[in-house]
């Protein structure tokens, strides 16, 4: 199965989640997000490098490591 970056991103995302057993509201409120974006994230993918560097920041985890590879 082939993923772009973006969905791979959201997948490790949740990968990530999990391991931190967060809820997807807990990881929301520590992120200031909205839920509903962590869902669209997980589904969807992350396309804005910004946004993956801002959630590696908020989490204190290696931004290439965490949601690239």
């Amino acid at each position: 199965m082939q993923y772009n970056l973006a969905k791979l991103a959201g997948l490790n995302l949740k990968k990530l989640r999990l391991k931190l057993n967060y809820t997807q509201q807990a990881l929301a409120n520590k992120l200031d997000f909205e839920e509903r974006t962590i869902r669209r994230f997980e589904k969807e993918g992350i396309n804005s490098l910004a946004t993956l560097e801002y959630i590696a920041d908020k989490l204190g985890v290696d931004l290439v490591a965490t949601f690239l590879m």
